[in-house]
Order: C-alpha cells, then structure tokens, then sequence
C-alpha cells in the first residue's frame, strides 16, 4: 500500500505526472491502485482545479478529498475500496462512486451533491458517517446504511436491483429526493427496512411523472409527495404499505391500475390537504380501473382532494371535505368545504378577547393637571364644546365621546359576520393627512378597472347630499391667534361643527382631498380546540378568530380629481377619484431643476427605484414588489414623466414582464409573468361559461426600428421571427424612437414585442362570484389555470391583464390584449415626443 498525492493543479486522473508520493511533492508517482491511498489538500494547486476521470473504475483504496482551494472532480467512476472523506471546497460533476468493501462515506454540505454513490460487488458495505447530499444512490449488490443521518438526493433516485443480495437499512434518516422528468425516484427491489424513516419526493420535471416502486408488501414509514404543482405527477407502481403517506397541495398522485389485480395500500395515516386553488389529485394509471386505499381505524379528513376510481376501505371512516367526486369511487363522504380557521391555540392559554359591542360609549376622564403627560388621542374620537380659545386661557381635559367603531352608520352590524356580504368604508383625509371624516351617504356600488402596463384607474362615488343636507365635518382646535392646539406628543386636537354646504372648502369632498376605501367582509368564529371544544378566558368568554377581513382591507387608494352637483329631482355629487399612480404623470424626472437626468448603464431595478426615490409622491415599493430583471441598461430622460420613464424601464425587461401601480397598496410592481397560477378555476363551479378566442388580428413577428442619429446617420435595424413567420405568415410592425441609439436596447425592445405576439393570442372574459371564490385576492398580472375541462383548456395558464372589480364579482380579461387605436395613436405621439425633444437644453433658463 502507498500514498499519493494529487499535484500540479488540473489534469487527468490517470496522468502519472500528477501524482507525488508526498504532499507537495514532484509528480511522475505511479497512478494510485486499489491499494493505494489517493489525497487531495492544499498543495495540489495554486487555486481552483479541474479533476478529470477519463474512464469507469479508476482504482483507489481510502480517497481523501480535502483541498483548500475550490476543487471540481468529474466525469466517469472510480472504484474505491476503502473510505472516503470530502470536505466543502469539493465539488463534483457526473461522478460515481463504485464501492468494493466496507466503505464509510464522510461527506460535507454539498460537496458530493454531483456523485452516484453504487455498489461494485457483494461484499460492498456501505455507511454514511453523517448527513449527506448526493446525486444518486444505486445499490446493484451488498448493503447500504443511512445510520440515521439526513440523505438528500438532488437529481436522481433512491434504488436497488438485486443481482445476487441486496440489503437497505434506512433507520430513522430524513430522506429527500428530487427527481428529473419521468424518473424512478424510489426504485425498492431487494430487501429494504425503511418503517421508520420520512422521505418525501420532490419532482423537478416539467411535466413528465415520477415512479415510486417497489417489491409488493414493503412497508415504508412516512413518505411524503411534495411540490408537484400544476402538470406535474407522480405514480405509485407496486401495493407498498406506508405507516404514513402524505399528499401536499397541488399534487396528482396515480396508482398503477395497468394489472391484473387491483393496487391495495395499507395506510396507519393518510394525509391530503389541498386548497382551493392547488387541490390534490388522486387517480389509477388506467382509466376506470380502481385502485385501493385501506385504513383500519379512525378517520381521514382530506381537504379539497379530488377523487376518481377510488375505493377507500379498512373499517376507517373515509372524509373528503371539500372534495371533487370524479366519478366511480366508493368507501368515501364527500363533504363541504371546511370553515376556514386561523389556527389553534394551546387550551391552558392565558388570552383576553377584546370588547366588540358597537354602539357610542360616552367617557368622561377626570380633569389632569398642567403637568401630566397628555397622549394622542384615536382617529375615531372627537371633542365637543369646542370653539377658539384665549392664548392665555387654561385648557383643561376635554369630554371625549367615542364614535361608533367601523363602518359607520348607518351601519348594519349583523352583515359583518356573514361571508357573502360586504361594506365599505370611506375615509377621507386633507392632501396634509389630516384625517377629517367618513362618507356615510354613498349609494353606489364601488366599481374599477385595473390593467397591466398602467399606473392606476379612476373609479366614482356618488354621494346622497344636497345643499339642505346638515353635514358634520372636523377642524383643528386653535388659539384665538390661530395657532392650532396640540398635545405633548404634537397631535392636534379637533372639533366638530355643522356645515350646510354639500361639496367644497370647510366641507369632506374638496379637490385633492384623499380617500382609502376599506372592504369589511367575513366572519368572527370561536376559537376551539383540536378536539371541538371552545376556547374561553379565564372569565369564560370566548376567544375569537376571523375569516375574510372583519376588520377591513383597503382596495383603493386616491385623490379627489373632480366632483359635481346636482341639482334636479334626484339631487347628488358625483365624485372622481383618481388612483396615485396617476401622479406619476404629473412629475418630471429631474435632479433639482436639471431636466435632462442621465443614468450609466446599471441593472434595471435599481434606475427605478432612483426614479421613485428622487422627489418622493406617493407612489413607492415594497421590499418585493420590483424583482430583479438580470439586464443593466443606459439611460438618458430629458424631459421625462416618471410615468414615461416606467415605461422605458420596462421596455428592456425580459420577455414576459409586465409592471402596474396598485390602486390598494400604492406600490409600482415590476414582476416577470410567473409559470404556475396564483388561481385554479373549475369548470361548473367558478366559471360558468369561457369563451375562449384566438386571433393573429396583432401578430407581429417581423419589426423595423429607426432609431437616433450615430455618425450622423440613423440606426436602422430588422428583427424576425423566422419560425413565426414560416407558420403564420408575415405580421409587420414598425418603431421610431430617435431615443435609441444602442443595438442592444432596440434589439431587445423589438424581440419583446416580437416574443409577444409571434403567435395568434388567446382571449377570453371571465366572471367570477364572490360567493364562489375571495375576489380581493385576485389581482393584475397574476396567472391563472383551469380544471375540469378534461381537454386543451386544463393546460393552458392565460395571464389577467385587465380586472374589473364589483362588490359581487370580479370581470377578468385574460390571455393577452390587442392594440386599440387609442394606444397606437398614444403610441405614435411617444415618437413625436422623442424627435422634439432632440438636442434640448438640460435645464429651463
């Protein structure tokens, strides 16, 4: 037996001259046999290195893989006879491992996450010292120990096939593997003990289904399927047993039903709870062949599963609450949705449940003195007796009357426990943010438009009023010289007075004036135990908890554009709010009175939130709602909105993005088009009717840009689609810009527009109730899927481009937009724009 020692940076692995039989040393060494030991450390290279196998098992005894610089070791197999040892600077690349003894796999993080780890012959006795990341584990011959540490496979299996003896032990190990498409993720073949370990499989394939096998009565501890989401499946092929088997939202599941014999699963615990949107799918693999799920005792709760050919049996009591009955299953109730909960909480839990009785409470405080601390007093409180008052005079404590909580009169306090009706509160502030009041006579629903690639909507309110109408409204509390009153903390103190004018100064609607609109829907419902019984107190009364939003959500946000009077038999005021998105309009970008603002080449998000953090509105962002784009570009604004610089922005945002100003939380949203849907509608429950329509009417595959001047000569590029082209026929579309003078940035406006409509769209409307579904979740740009169409439409994910929201249902147009001849003319106008602002001074003078 000799040692050697890896040197001279990269090479091959059968290159002699990389091999030292000292650490450090000069190469020529004879090539590591199975009785050598092979040593990888900080003196085999400078820095990084590549290690190349160039054929299957190379021989080595015990392999230490511990270098201090990055190390990549790759392609083919070594066959090693001892131990192996890695520490995190490795890495590794289509590597295997083919064991030939008893071998003890010491591997850090993730340094072996690219080996196969294998079994050469009978006598491999394979262990893990401590937790493990591999690609794959695959044992042909011998055994294999977990010892119960932690085993991730990252793209392959977990399998065996027995040439000659095959023996798995598992322990208690936490073991999770991620498959590619169509893979056997667990392969069991051979004599495995796995009762007591938890593995759940994880697909990583776009479409295709998973495999989980294995000899017909092996039992299994916990395993879980996780993370299929919408088109992707995994499948059951023999009858295993599990002690628990466990199905995450969103889900299919199919058990081989292609024998003779139906699949029977013995179950101590069947857990499958889906949601709404990302129900859990269980079907046989043949079509109308049931399979069989048994269960000695109890009761299984699977909440929104959606079941065909199913027999459920055992003595337990089979629950699908929520579920969908697909049709042939037997053994299963099929009951309502749950009601939806906000949790448990621990029974001797000490909790206080506030006082929720509507109706005005009249407090009267004792008088303080000069000298105590007075604090803030709530929005939803007002002084009485108020008039000015002497700068000298001393002020004592007011008498504090307390209005009535949200909503206001008139009020209906019975709806806001019911899950079907709702109100909205209007709440008005001065442009400083001096809150002033609520509009209680609104009479008109609440309706709005929201789209993509806009900064807002407007939306009107029609009041109930008249000029003989008495109108309660708020003002500061102010010394005789005009200076208002506050407390220590610097918050004014207000008081009321009635005013006779409808609209105007002194009065709750005047221009500029802003209003959040708050919904208030759901239900308050007793707080219980897992086993039913209500929690309390300790005075024994109830705790609660709420669904929906009993205590409000905002769904809209603005200013007072305009508002009219009128005055004839049904007398009124008409109020246009405006979203704050549309202020972007109405805001240059500018540094100080500099109007030609230019940004070197930087990645995208951060030229826009520069934009919105330069001259502040109220416009803003989140923490997550600008996603990083991955492109840097150039930019130069002269005399730009912010709103027209938004749209420069996203003009060089990958294919997919899309950006919007949100009416509720006033943030922009920049964000690509995700790949799996926020909702799932069925057909027959949300959706009545689709009408489904597709349309080249836009399609655009070939684009000829004329940008600014280079050289004195204007760029001039084409772009196509040639693929597009050939199936479609040609969709001409033209761009000047004179803003564009880099190749790069035209290239990647055209191909956006290309990559948008290169294929005819689809479109269609869709009406959702809200006693079917929470239309304040819905939101633009989001994508969604359908279900229960059984044919092309279940496949499809069409993104909401445009909302319009009512009380009682949301109008969705989804797929894509068609250009109107309002935006093209908008469109044409940009481009007028960009040739007079040419050569325009930096600054007005």
């Amino acid at each position: 037996m000799a040692n050697r020692y890896w040197v001279g940076g990269s090479g091959t692995w059968t290159d002699a001259a990389h091999w030292s039989s000292t650490s450090g040393g000069a190469g020529g060494a004879s090539v590591p046999t199975s009785s050598d030991d092979a040593f990888f450390n900080a003196s085999s290279a400078g820095s990084s290195f590549i290690v190349t196998i160039p054929s299957n098992d190379c021989p080595v005894c015990n392999l230490s893989l511990q270098p201090t610089q990055p190390m990549l070791l790759r392609n083919f197999s070594l066959a090693v006879h001892g131990d192996v040892v890695s520490n995190s600077n490795l890495s590794t690349s289509f590597t295997r491992f083919n064991f030939f003894g008893h071998s003890m796999v010491q591997a850090a993080g993730n340094s072996l996450a690219g080996t196969v780890l294998s079994s050469g012959n009978v006598d491999s006795y394979i262990e893990l010292t401590g937790n493990t990341v591999v690609q794959s584990v695959f044992i042909n011959d011998g055994s294999f120990f977990t010892n119960d540490y932690d085993l991730t496979i990252t793209d392959g299996r977990l399998g065996s096939y027995p040439f000659s003896s095959v023996y798995l032990d598992l322990g208690t190990s936490n073991i999770s593997v991620t498959g590619s498409d169509n893979s056997n993720l667990i392969q069991a073949i051979g004599d495995w003990w796995a009762r007591e370990a938890t593995i759940t499989l994880i697909s990583a394939s776009a479409s295709d289904t998973e495999f989980f096998g294995g000899y017909d009565g092996i039992e299994f501890g916990t395993v879980i399927f996780s993370n299929a989401g919408v088109g992707k499946t995994f499948a059951i092929r023999q009858s295993v047993n599990f002690e628990t088997l466990e199905v995450k939202p969103g889900v299919t599941l199919k058990f081989n039903t292609d024998d003779m014999a139906p699949p029977f699963h013995e179950l101590g615990t069947f857990i499958a709870n889906g949601t709404n949107a990302q129900p859990v799918t269980l079907r046989g693999t043949t079509l109308g062949k049931q399979f069989i799920l048994s269960k000695p005792s109890g009761t299984v709760n699977a909440t929104y599963i959606d079941l065909k050919d199913s027999i459920a049996t055992g003595g337990a009591t089979w629950n699908a609450v929520g579920g969908t009955n697909s049709g042939n299953n037997s053994g299963w109730n099929f009951l309502p949705p749950p009601i939806p909960t906000w949790g448990f909480v621990d029974s001797t839990a000490s909790a206080f449940q506030p006082t929720l009785t509507p109706g005005v409470a009249t407090m009267s405080p004792t008088f303080v003195s000069s000298s105590a601390a007075v604090y803030s007093p709530s929005n939803t409180m007002f002084t009485s007796q108020g008039s000015l008052v002497d700068s000298t005079a001393d002020v004592f404590a007011p008498v504090l009357t307390q209005l009535p909580p949200p909503p206001p009169p008139p009020t209906d306090w019975e709806a806001i426990g019911k899950e079907d009706e709702k109100v909205y509160v209007y709440k008005v502030y001065k442009s400083d943010g001096t809150f002033i009041g609520i509009w209680n006579d609104v009479r008109d629903p609440l309706m709005f438009t929201r789209k993509i690639n806009t900064p807002g909507t407007t939306t009107t309110v029609i009041l109930a009023r008249s000029p003989n109408t008495v109108k309660e409204v708020r003002a500061s509390m102010t010394t005789e010289a005009g200076e208002p009153i506050t407390t220590e903390d610097g918050e004014r103190l207000t008081v009321t007075y009635e005013t006779n004018n409808s609209v105007g100064e002194g009065t709750d609607v005047d221009i500029n004036y802003k209003v959040d609109v708050y919904v208030h829907y759901g239900d308050f419902n007793r707080l219980v135990t897992e086993a039913g019984g209500p929690l309390t107190t300790e005075d024994g009364e109830y705790l609660l908890v709420a669904s929906g939003a009993p205590s409000g959500v905002r769904v809209f946000s603005g200013t007072i554009l305009d508002y009219k009077s009128t005055y004839d038999d049904q007398t009124g005021v008409t109020v246009t709010l405006a979203s704050h998105g549309l202020g972007l309009s109405h805001e240059l970008v500018r540094s100080g009175e500099t109007t030609t603002v230019s940004y070197s080449s930087q990645a995208l998000q951060t030229t826009l939130k520069s934009i919105l953090d330069t001259n502040p509105q109220v416009m803003s962002y989140s923490t997550d709602s600008i996603a990083v784009p991955g492109v840097s570009s150039a930019f130069k604004f002269e005399l730009t909105t912010k709103l027209e610089a938004i749209e420069r922005i996203h003009e060089q945002t990958p294919d997919g993005w899309y950006w919007s100003g949100d009416v509720a939380d006033n943030y922009v949203y920049m964000q690509p088009t995700a790949s799996t849907p926020h909702h799932v509608f069925k057909k027959g429950y949300h959706v009545k009717s689709l009408d489904l329509t597709r349309s080249k009417e836009q399609l655009i595959n070939r684009v000829y840009f004329i940008g600014g001047e280079v050289g004195g000569v204007p760029v001039f590029k084409k772009y196509e689609d040639a693929a597009s082209i050939a199936q479609w026929g040609v969709g001409l579309h033209r761009i000047v810009d004179r803003r564009f003078t880099d190749a790069a940035a035209m290239e990647r406006k055209a191909m956006k527009l290309i990559n948008r409509f290169k294929s005819p769209i689809y479109t269609t409307p869709i009406t959702i109730s809200s006693a079917r579904y929470d239309l304040e979740s819905i939101k633009e740009g989001q994508v969604i899927g359908f279900s229960n169409y059984d044919n092309f439409v279940d496949d499809l994910l069409l993104q909401i481009v445009s909302l319009s929201y009512e009380p009682t249902a949301v109008i969705m147009q989804v797929g894509d937009v068609l250009q109107t001849q309002h935006e093209r003319i908008e469109e044409i106008g940009e481009e007028l724009q960009g040739e007079q602002y040419q050569n325009l001074p930096t600054a007005p003078v």
